[in-house]
């Protein structure tokens, strides 16, 4: 009689410890710090913390969340247990718990936390590997019909079409029974061979259970990982949602404040929506029974009530099968597409099919060039007709090589659809991704905004309360503005007509409202064109530096002294490396700061040398230097860019939270006299400022009046006398610039940093301009005031290359505030 023989796919936890690494997320004490923002700035007596766990079940459940314990382990902590630990938590023995020792304290106990759940679950990881080597061997000594330890592929079909087989393999696997009713005999034959790992052409015991086991490991991991993403996306908005459904503070639902908060709360309705990723509306349709029935299902202990843990594990769960929902949704819908597309590429090589069946190179070009091919191209891919437009002929005969798969010189009709249904299932997985990355940018701005505007707590917008928010709300208005990526003052400008068309854009369903959902989707489609627009201008910009960028190399390279043949051999070039009026202007050409070249020894200089002259032929012609010099300003513009970015997300909430903090009159932009308040007596302010420019906040508190006047006055690029959010924001990103570069720190009194560069722009133009009442600069007033600020720079040809990318108006003016960020 066959016996299995003893199981050597069983795991220790050393072994399991490599499929599931322990992940240790390195920002812990900021994601602690954010929630319990609403306590920085604070030091207070342990005793106080020992009441909160008594009294402010919101206060457990914070900790509960950021810490792992769960709130029954935290309710049954002693008052010695929590004296103990929180007297650990002081880290200065003061008797007091400042906001920084309490954010240190917990994210040491979460990081402990972490460990032991981490144990755990590789303990789990083991039982459920073990188990799968145990029901693979079961599932084997069935299948093996004959006793001969091994399976041929006659046996293994025959065992994959018995169901009773099937459900075994499935048990040990945990695939779904659907996954082998599709096989298909070529897929099942592929099956057979990746499992037949020694080629023999039988499957032996081990290689049966090795396959199984290493496909449960493969499932267990997706899951597990699955189960995390939706758990922290719930968390994000659980305790919201409990915090406005828990009528009495218990911390946690009866039945009756469960069915009132489904039936009349829109902010509990919204934030549970969110966590399950379920539209609004489809809550809004459960009956009494329903919501009775859901909270049966969420109450696992049958107390009688739902606990956040209770609450937290239900959403996750319904999120889950949410999300394989949406998965077979966008399948179908990824499919339509490529159907859609298959017939587009049909169409299209009829069009440039000329009678041959296939295509070769010449008519592959014809047919590229030809208008009305190309536009089924385009529908077929989802690629702009513009984007064929811009191909070059080598990058024609590149794309020629790639449809043609079976390399026969020709194309033929399979290879061109399938090369354009290739092409669109990309594009249609990139749309996708970008919609989900938008989406999660604008959500959580949204639903602020949804807040901010709402003012009849319907959880949606009509016409009155859209036209209020716009007008007379500055801080919806900021919200709008950053999900969008549109400045205030963009929206500031819209007439009402305007605003009647935007909420008639959004009301998708004429219900003469605007939902949540409705709301965040229109923010999103707006965030998407306006970032479609930036880089269109963004694309322009850059070739506009880029030109700068040549105009400024040819000049160092006529600076150089080339000798009779007109290029720099290595000795002409180390005279010109040594050069100071040369380096100057290579410095000014590419962005690389000048003390680099000067530091350059001949060794490094040989180097450069080397690089440039790509030919080879010992000297660097201008072709070569002016090459090598744009292509290290492109480099240097791509990282002052990236730079940029990355200070304008980093400042981008704090901003908005400092404006929020000091803004007083609810202007939505500040005064003098609310400046130099907030910068004098808020505390909060200057926290806000302090981290979203990296300049500690004793330096802002060492600044004199005469200081802050002048920091205002370059904030307030347009004049106006007030400094706006997006005046605000770009001024603090200079600020973080120049910190993180280092330019903060070394510069000496009297230096000129960007705010004051700023400001002598804004004097110079103030001298030249005779229309600056009207806050805008003519052509010939900007040439007189470059020449000003720096007229050796500034010469008749360079100026007029830079004219050609001005941003002028309409009548061929420019605004001042644009100008100033046009010259920096």
């Amino acid at each position: 009689e066959f016996r299995p023989i003893a199981n050597p796919y069983t795991l220790n936890l050393a072994v399991c410890a490599a499929f599931f690494p322990r992940k240790m997320a390195a920002d812990d004490e900021q994601m602690v710090a954010e929630t319990f923002e609403s306590l920085e700035g604070m030091d207070l007596p342990i005793n106080v913390f020992i009441d909160a766990f008594a009294s402010n079940p919101s206060f457990v459940r914070k900790v509960s969340i950021v810490t792992g314990l769960t709130q029954a382990d935290l309710r049954n902590l002693t008052q010695e247990d929590l004296k103990e630990a929180f007297e650990e938590f002081d880290a200065d023995a003061s008797g007091t718990i400042s906001f920084d020792e309490f954010v240190k304290g917990l994210t040491k106990l979460k990081r402990v936390m972490d460990e032991v759940k981490a144990e755990e679950e590789l303990q789990k990881a083991e039982e459920a590997i073990e188990l799968a080597a145990l029901e693979a061997q079961e599932a084997f000594i069935d299948v093996d019909f004959a006793h001969k330890g091994e399976l041929d592929l006659q046996a293994f079909i025959e065992a994959l079409s018995d169901e009773g087989l099937v459900q075994k393999v499935c048990e040990a696997t945990k695939l779904p029974m659907s996954f082998f009713e599709s096989l298909s005999a070529g897929k099942m034959l592929e099956l057979f061979k990746e499992i037949d790992r020694d080629g023999s052409g039988t499957i032996s015991f081990s290689e049966w259970v090795s396959a199984l086991v290493q496909i449960r490991i493969a499932i267990y991991k997706e899951q597990k990982e699955e189960e995390q993403e939706a758990t922290a996306a719930v968390l994000k908005h659980a305790e919201a949602a409990l915090e406005q459904g828990d009528e009495d503070w218990s911390g946690e639902f009866d039945l009756g404040e469960f069915i009132i908060a489904f039936k009349e709360n829109p902010k509990f309705l919204r934030k549970v929506s969110l966590a399950t990723d379920i539209p609004v509306a489809e809550f809004k349709m459960l009956a009494a029974s329903d919501i009775k029935e859901l909270f049966q299902m969420l109450d696992t202990d049958f107390s009688g009530t739902v606990s956040f843990e209770e609450f937290v594990k239900g959403l996750v769960q319904i999120r889950i099968e949410r999300k394989h929902e949406k998965q077979a949704e966008e399948e179908a819908e990824e499919a339509a597409a490529l159907d859609e597309s298959m017939a587009f590429a049909v169409e299209a090589f009829k069009d440039c099919d000329f009678g041959y069946g296939e295509l070769d190179i010449e008519a592959f070009m014809q047919a590229l060039c030809d208008p009305a091919v190309v536009e089924k191209v385009s529908y077929a891919t989802k690629l702009p007709m513009s984007w064929f437009a811009s191909l070059t002929m080598p990058q024609i005969v590149e794309m020629f090589g790639d449809i043609d798969a079976d390399a026969s010189g020709t194309v033929s009709f399979e290879e061109w659809v399938m090369a354009l249904v290739k092409v669109r299932q990309a594009t249609f997985q990139e749309e996708k991704a970008i919609l989900k990355e938008e989406t999660d940018a604008v959500t959580k701005l949204a639903e602020e905004a949804l807040d901010e505007g709402d003012d009849d707590w319907s959880g949606e917008f009509d016409f009155q309360e859209f036209i209020v928010a716009f007008r007379c709300n500055p801080r919806f208005l900021r919200k709008v503005s950053l999900a969008t990526d549109v400045p205030v003052d963009e929206f500031k400008m819209l007439a009402d007509e305007d605003l009647e068309d935007l909420f008639k854009a959004l009301d998708t369903d004429f219900s003469g409202t605007i939902s949540f959902e409705e709301f965040v989707k229109g923010l999103v489609e707006i965030r998407i064109s306006r970032k479609a627009q930036k880089a269109e201008e963004a694309a322009m910009e850059e070739e506009a530096v880029m030109d700068m960028a040549y105009m400024d190399a040819f000049d160092a390279f006529a600076e150089a002294d080339l000798g009779v043949t007109g290029e720099l051999d290595i000795h002409g070039f180390h005279r010109a490396m040594k050069d100071e009026a040369v380096l100057e202007k290579v410095s000014f050409a590419t962005k690389v700061p000048l003390e680099f070249f000067r530091d350059l020894d001949e060794d490094k200089i040989n180097e450069i040398f080397l690089e440039i002259d790509t030919d080879r032929s010992g000297t660097v012609s201008f072709y070569e230097w002016v090459s090598a010099m744009v292509k290290t300003r492109q480099a240097t513009y791509v990282e002052e860019k990236v730079v940029e970015q990355e200070a304008q997300a980093a400042v981008m909430r704090d901003a908005e939270a400092a404006l929020d903090e000091a803004d007083e009159d609810f202007s939505g932009e500040f005064e003098l006299d609310e400046f130099l308040k907030a910068f004098r007596t808020n505390e909060v302010f200057l926290r806000k400022v302090s981290h979203a420019t990296g300049v500690p906040v004793e330096d802002y508190e060492r600044l004199q009046d005469e200081d802050f006047a002048e920091l205002f006055a370059s904030l307030d690029t347009d004049f106006s006398g007030t400094v706006s959010f997006d005046e605000f924001v770009k001024g603090l990103v200079e600020i973080r610039m120049a910190k993180q570069s280092g330019l903060y720190d070394q510069l000496e009194p009297d230096e000129p940093t960007p705010m004051k560069q700023a400001k002598e722009v804004k004097d110079v133009v103030s001298k030249v301009s005779k229309s600056v009442e009207c806050a805008s600069l003519k052509k010939t007033d900007f040439v007189q005031m470059m020449m000003k600020l720096d007229g050796s720079k500034w010469s008749p040809e360079r100026l007029e290359k830079l004219l050609a990318a001005f941003p002028v108006n309409a009548d061929g003016s420019v605004e001042l505030s644009a100008l100033v960020d046009f010259v920096f």
